[in-house]
């Protein structure tokens, strides 16, 4: 879009300067002392460079100042004929800087850094799309496509970021780098598995569109207050990637306990309603595919917060 925009805003300045050149040749022979054909003693023109740089000069200036009034129509035009290339064969890629072989551990350790936070912005996007397609009435295709293709894309991230420190790894590192390094990893394949669950809950919506119950009522607004729960949960271990003190893991700690507690009265619960015939035996399932999913993402959501410790809990 850029270059497209550079070469019309050329083409249309040229046509416009060509429309008035003998005008313009003659203004430039007025503003710059001295005449551009004039030849000196040895046979060279001394004043035709002055000529051509302030013909040059005074060209940009004049096509910007006429160009400023008209720069949202040249935005738009350029839009239309460059659209997003949104289509499934799209690729994306993180853009990881340099090579490891040319860089020194710590800072190849710290591009590796920057891509994981590029990563999570992604997966934060993922998560804020699924939960609108799961309490949406569902019939956004392009939206569950959209899911579908950025569960694509964490794939291809997570390998980026994986190949990429396992490079640095081959290096001489300390043993504080050694733990960055592993954590990394680790962060970078949490977060394509809780995308993974994050299409499976978009695919429990899609593949349950005509059921009975579990997207309507109480039942919905059980999923929807658990989702939330999860939601801020994985906000809340994701809001600082690299903080290793002991106050975030343990808020972290018990904040994964409540959840995974309020996820076994919610799955009792509805166990209660299905048997009092409240829910037909896919709708239960379905319902509890959902929790389970959010429990997941939960889990992993603990597991990014622990990825720099040691000496880690296991996780339920």
């Amino acid at each position: 879009r850029a270059a497209r925009a550079h070469a019309i805003f050329n083409v249309l300045g040229v046509a416009v300067i060509f429309s008035v050149l003998p005008y313009y040749v003659d203004m430039i022979e007025a503003l710059i002392p001295g005449l551009a054909n004039e030849v000196g003693a040895d046979g060279s023109k001394p004043n035709i460079s002055a000529h051509i740089a302030s013909a040059h000069t005074l060209f940009n200036v004049s096509a910007v100042i006429i160009f400023i009034p008209f720069l949202r129509q040249l935005a738009s035009f350029v839009v239309k004929i460059t659209p997003d290339k949104s289509g499934k064969n799209q690729q994306h890629h993180l853009e990881l800087l340099g090579s490891v072989a040319d860089l020194l551990p710590a800072t190849a350790l710290s591009q590796a850094e920057k891509a994981l936070l590029k990563y999570k912005q992604l997966v934060d996007r993922h998560v804020e799309m699924t939960k609108e397609y799961l309490f949406g009435d569902g019939k956004d295709n392009k939206l569950f496509e959209r899911i579908e293709k950025y569960e694509d894309i964490t794939d291809n991230m997570e390998k980026e970021v994986t190949v990429f420190v396992c490079k640095i790894m081959e290096k001489s590192l300390s043993e504080e780098q050694s733990v960055e390094a592993q954590g990394i990893v680790r962060i970078a394949d949490e977060l394509e598995s809780i995308s993974d669950y994050l299409v499976r809950l978009a695919t429990y919506k899609h593949r349950n569109l005509d059921s009975d119950s579990i997207f309507k009522g109480e039942s919905l607004e059980v999923i929807k207050s658990f989702f939330d729960k999860v939601e801020d949960y994985y906000h809340f271990t994701t809001a600082n990637l690299f903080n290793t003190s002991e106050i975030h893991f343990e808020q972290a700690w018990q904040k994964s306990e409540a959840l995974r507690k309020d996820a076994q009265k919610i799955r009792a619960t509805h166990l209660t309603r299905v048997s009092e015939g409240k829910h037909d035996s896919l709708s239960a399932m379905t319902f509890s595919d959902i929790i389970v999913a959010l429990r997941k993402v939960r889990s992993h959501s603990l597991n990014i917060a622990q990825a720099f410790k040691s000496d880690l809990k296991e996780d339920i």
